[in-house]
């Protein structure tokens, strides 16, 4: 490789584009006597591993480190049969892949809780993930699941691939719903849209008692087996470990990074990655907090960061904002134990404050049950 090559795949390195076309580009503005063909020549000499931002390698392995740990969601129905279940209540326990499926009329909370009143009473469980489904954070769910010492997390993150077991079961559930090449109606027809009980009690019975490729067992084995799933367990601590020798699994606040901002539809592998650099204020679970030079802020999962080090790369400007105007919680005024509501004051990105009654929930983001730094501390003054 001449100097000039070596120049470029430098240069390249401190762009992280893409796009051969945008690469070419830029280069070119620092080299103008560089050609086209040159260029193109060097990405094509780099390894896949030095072009490309393999997500899979950031991806944390989804396990519970306990027995007894489930994702739960609703499956929504088309209703275009009046006489099926408008929704399904979904758990499914993340180590044995055992899945349980409740019909339901609504999503209120009250329908959430008598199903998770029934479900508690028949199985053990420790602990559940799920997404930001109003009635799972609700304050008769979070009641419940106190009383019973079950601890919730909540994901926001659309791209989170924290709840990837349940949403993969979904998928599942939905293929096995079509028909055979035997049949004479299509997979769109209204019979294979929606699940009766009795044909969800079918496909649940055959899916629990089918080997699972990640386990090598089927799930009504490993929910039988304690000693399977304490296998599984440690197989999966010892892939976490494994994951956290690469040199970039784990960033350090102050990293200036970019993130992948959308996969692009239809397109294998093709990602969307901001133009402008963040910094890592924090870290937060298995997520980093990035903030623009506003003080805005954005929690996002590792997979779509792409580190560019501790100083800010040549011709990448420092984002100035994240466009997120909805304000920090500066401080905590006042507690109303009636309403589960605190009176607050929001610091806003160009420094105005006001004052504002916010749930106990807005404070903790994913773990509601669990109290914030900022509810301690006002606790530690507030009998």
């Amino acid at each position: 490789m001449t100097l000039r090559d070596i120049d470029i795949d430098k240069a390249i390195d401190k762009t992280h584009l893409r796009s051969t076309r945008k690469i070419i580009q830029h280069i070119k503005k620092t080299y103008p006597d560089v050609t086209d063909e040159q260029v193109q020549r060097v990405i094509k000499s780099r390894s896949k591993d030095n072009y490309t931002h393999d997500v899979s390698r950031y991806y944390y392995p989804v396990y519970s480190n306990h027995l007894h740990g489930y994702q739960m969601d609703l499956l929504e129905q088309s209703n275009s049969n009046t006489e099926y279940p408008k929704y399904y209540l979904i758990l499914i326990n993340i180590n044995t892949r055992y899945a349980y499926a409740y019909p339901v009329q609504n999503k209120r909370q009250e329908s959430i809780k008598r199903v998770l009143e029934q479900f508690i009473s028949e199985h053990k469980i420790k602990s559940i993930v799920c997404d930001n489904e109003a009635a799972f954070s609700s304050k008769v769910v979070l009641d419940l699941l106190t009383a019973h010492n079950i601890s919730l997390r909540i994901i926001n993150d659309k791209r989170h691939t924290a709840l990837s077991v349940i949403d993969r079961f979904i998928r599942t559930l939905r293929d096995m719903n079509i028909p055979t090449v035997k049949t004479q109606h299509q997979s769109d027809h209204p019979k294979y849209r929606d699940f009766s009980i009795k044909r969800m009690n079918k496909l649940l019975h055959i899916y629990n008692n089918t080997i699972h490729n990640a386990t090598g067992h089927t799930p009504a084995e490993m929910n039988n087996d304690d000693e399977l799933q304490k296998q599984y367990i440690a197989k999966k601590l010892y892939e976490l470990e494994r994951k956290r020798t690469q040199v970039d699994f784990e960033l350090e606040p102050g990293t200036y990074v970019r993130y992948i901002v959308t996969k692009e539809p239809h397109l294998k592998k093709r990602y969307k990655i901001s133009p402008e650099a963040y910094r890592i204020s924090h870290r937060e679970g298995n997520s980093y907090v990035i903030i623009a030079q506003d003080g805005t802020v954005k929690t996002i999962s590792r997979w779509r960061l792409i580190p560019l080090g501790n100083t800010l790369p040549d011709k990448i400007k420092f984002a100035n904002t994240l466009g997120n105007n909805n304000g920090a919680v500066e401080e905590i005024l006042n507690y109303n134990p009636q309403t589960r509501k605190y009176l607050v004051r929001f610091t806003m990105p160009n420094g105005q404050e006001y004052n504002d009654e916010i749930p106990e929930t807005y404070l903790r983001g994913a773990t509601p049950q669990i109290q914030s730094e900022l509810e301690k501390q006002y606790f530690s003054t507030h009998a």
